[in-house]
Parts: structure tokens; sequence; C-alpha cells
């Protein structure tokens, strides 16, 4: 997917920011041709309550513009715009990945050394058929390892200010895990493999991931609006997560978590524009000994830079970069769910002159009390989506809400989920785009439900007796 970028350097502009995040630009510029296709594709996706609140930055022919929609949250009904505060989930792991490509261009480290080498005394890295893990396999996401360890038993939506997965357990964790294939074989995408980078490159840097990511990247380029810890102002600017539930999600709040290095900044467009701008700069000062040569077209920062962010706590983000061409689409939104990363996709197309291509949504409808009656109860996951442990729970009690459902369940995967329908039988699931359709016998009568998502499963019917629900499968033992 990426490249090493042609060495030219465009034209030099200046560019003067405007309150409102939008930079000045000559009226009826190029870019303002983008402004009319791209509302198209984003207003349906706001209006239709499936992420209330959107931010889009193009960067194109070097010119920048900034367009939020919606709204910040539900007390808040402003429009999102370049200096909103939002967090940006994974794309955190291309700043890892450019700390590694300092720290090899520094010779403190190498791309092919072994990850065994970094570790704590006493610590073992896992390996398979004689392959040992190397920094670079968990840089690239072909370590083998799994997303995230099968004992870390939370959720940051649990409690944002937790940090009960310490790195002695992650240590722990690798000393006694078994690869199910062979390193550097394939890839397995892993929170797991960059966080554990950035830890090992703090540890050999002698200092903390953040104070080493601030000091290096962020400071340099004066991204002040980028961090871990939520200043009181940057709070103030902050949009409000969305999980398509009647209660917002926490923010993340965790100050020093193993998993720093992998998912923990917020930012807003106009920050992530900065880093964009010096990296479509090769005479840049901060970025033009560690972002542009073979090194860091290894690490992802090649002609095409791309990453998602998906903070399971309310919202959505995309970052793309076109360094050959200078273009460059950034977007977040207030979801759980990747309608923001699919507006990012459009966008992209957009600026390399292709038509718009609208969204496909859901039609939601109502149904009566009697249409929704038929399919309260209580449901038994067959086999749980994968990362989800069976002890955390694998009951599903299905109510009534209103004119909807709602799905309760002791893991933090189905606590509280609201079904909107669909059609009769059919729901959907704002939180990750999913449906859940119910199965019925030969008779008629729900004995279970599917759920289709990147992660599907199954669960059968095992009985409920509750307020208002009529139930002729007995309930379990």
């Amino acid at each position: 997917m990426m490249a090493n970028m042609n060495r030219h350097y465009f034209k030099f502009l200046i560019f003067i920011l405007l309150p409102g995040s939008l930079y000045a630009q000559p009226p009826g510029s190029a870019i303002d041709q983008f402004k009319s296709p791209i509302d198209s594709i984003v207003k349906p996706v706001v209006d239709g309550g499936f992420s209330p609140g959107i931010v889009v930055g193009v960067i194109y022919q070097g010119q920048t513009r900034v367009w939020g929609y919606g709204s910040i949250s539900t007390q808040n009904t402003n429009s999102p715009n370049g200096d909103t505060e939002f967090e940006i989930a994974s794309i955190t792991k291309l700043f890892t990945n450019l700390l590694f490509s300092d720290m090899v261009h520094q010779h403190r480290v190498g791309l092919n050394d072994l990850a065994q080498d970094y570790l704590p005394t006493g610590v073992t890295m896992p390996q398979k058929d004689g392959k040992q893990i190397t920094l670079l396999m968990l840089a690239n996401h072909t370590s083998g390892l799994p997303c995230f360890p099968d004992d870390m038993g939370f959720h940051p939506s649990d409690d944002p200010e937790s940090d009960s997965y310490s790195p002695d357990m992650l240590y722990h964790y690798l000393s006694r895990y078994q690869l199910t294939r062979t390193p550097g074989q394939g890839f397995l995408y892993s929170c797991m493999a960059p966080a554990l980078l950035g830890n090992l490159l703090a540890l050999k840097k002698g200092t903390t991931w953040i104070q080493y990511l601030r000091e290096r990247i962020l400071d340099p380029l004066g991204m002040n609006d980028t961090g871990v810890a939520w200043t009181p102002e940057e709070l103030g600017r902050v949009a409000e997560g969305f999980n398509g539930e009647t209660q917002p999600p926490p923010l993340w709040k965790n100050k020093q978590s193993t998993f720093l290095p992998e998912g923990a900044l917020h930012s807003t467009v106009n920050d992530l524009l900065k880093l964009a701008r010096a990296a479509l700069d090769e005479n840049n000062q901060v970025l033009s000994g560690i972002a542009f040569d073979e090194i860091a077209q290894k690490l992802g920062w090649g002609t095409e830079v791309a990453h998602q962010g998906w903070s399971g706590d309310g919202f959505n983000s995309f970052f793309w970069m076109d360094r050959k061409n200078k273009m460059v689409v950034i977007v977040w939104g207030r979801c759980d769910a990747g309608f923001p990363c699919q507006v990012g996709d459009r966008v992209q197309a957009i600026l390399m002159g292709k038509p718009p291509v609208s969204i496909t949504l859901p039609t939601l409808t109502s149904l009566s009390e009697d249409q929704l009656k038929t399919y309260p109860g209580s449901y038994r996951v067959i086999q749980p989506p994968e990362g989800v442990q069976a002890k955390d729970g694998l009951d599903i009690k299905i109510l009534p809400m209103k004119d909807c459902l709602v799905a309760q369940g002791p893991a933090w995967w189905s606590k509280h989920v609201i079904l909107f329908p669909e059609t009769k039988g059919r729901f959907f699931i704002k939180k990750d785009a999913s449906t859940l359709a119910f199965n019925l016998d030969p008779q008629g009568k729900v004995v279970g439900f599917t759920v289709t998502s990147d992660q599907s499963f199954d669960a059968e019917r095992v009985g409920y007796k509750g307020p208002g629900i009529k139930d002729d499968i007995p309930p379990p033992p």
C-alpha cells in the first residue's frame, strides 16, 4: 500500500488560520469544487443520525479546507470544526512508527532486531517454527500476535480511568502465549504488537512513550492539541462520542496505560493537518530525517500513508495522504461504526477525479407494540465473537424499549445495545453498523438470532419471563 515518495517539492504557500478552523484561500479556488459532492455524501449520514457530527479536512493543490457537519454534542448543537477535540484511536500507530524510524536513524535499534533482545530479563517472547518476532514485525502487523491479550478482561468504556493492565501483565502474557502462526508469514492486525513496540522504544530511550512523542514530534510541529491527558481547555472543545445508545460513552482518560502507543491519542483536524503538511514537505526540519526514505516506507510512511481509527468510545476517524500528488483527506465522526471512514474513502475518490458515491444507509422504520412483543426473551450466544471470552458472559436479554428493542448482557460488548427496526424480524445496531435478524422455526416461533457484522455470531433462545413478556419457552435451569 505504501511506497517511497517522489523527490520533488511543491510551491511555497502561506496559510492563514481563521477562527472556525478554515484556512483562507482565494474565492472560487480549485478545492471549493469538492464542497458540494462532499456535502451530498456526508449530510445523509449526519441527518439520518448515524453519525451526528462529522468533520472533513482536505488538502488539494496546496489549498486547505475544513468543513464541519452536525453537532458537537447533545448539549452543544454548534457544528464541530478543525479545533474540535476527538479521540484518534489507531491513527496513534502512525506516530509510534515515526518514533521507531527515529530510533533506527539514530542507530539505537534496527528494523530486524529481535524484540526479545529489548525485553526485561526473565520475559520470553513467543516464537514458532524457529522464527522469532522482530521489531519490524511488531510495526507492520506480521508478528502473529493477536489483537489483544486474552486476559485483558476490561474495555475502556467500563472505566476510562482504569490502568488495570500493567506492562508486567503483558510480559507475563507474552511468556505464556503460544503463537498460532509463524512470525513474518502473513498480516494479522494487532493492537498488542505496536503497543509493545512503543513500550520497548521508550525503555530503550529511557523515558515514557508520550514524553518521547511530545519532544520529538508533537512540540516541534506545534501539535499542541494532541496528547493523552486532557487539559481543562481541551475538554471545553471536545466532541461527545456517539454509539447509538441513550447515554454517550465516556472519554478515554487513561494516563499511563500499557496500550498508549497503539491508540490513546486525542487530537484535532487542524493538528493532524500540521502533521500532514510536514509529511508533504521533504525539507521539513522535523520529519525530513525520519519520514521520507526506505526505512520510513517500511513503516507505513511511503507515497501513500493511510490509517483508520476506531476508539470504541464513540469516535471513528480516517487519515489518508497521497504524497506524490499532494492530497490529504482527514475525517472524523461521532460514531462507533465505520460511517466516517466510508466518508473518507469517498472523499479520497472525489479528489482523484471519480464521481461521488453515496453511502448505503439502512432504512429504519417503526414497529407496533404487537409486532415487537414476539422478540423479547433470554438468548445464549452459541459461539462468542473473536476476542470475547466465555467468562465475560454469553447470556443476552432482549427487552422492549419504546418503539425498538434493547439487548442487555454482562459482557462489555452487549451491556446495553439498542436495536432499531429495519423490517419485521430485522434490526439495525448503530453501535457498529451490524444487523440482528431473528430466526424462526417451521411454526413461526422465534428460536434465536444472528448478528451479521465483522464479528458475526449466533444465539439461541433459552427462555425468559419478565414484565409484559409472554414466553412459552421454559426458562433455563
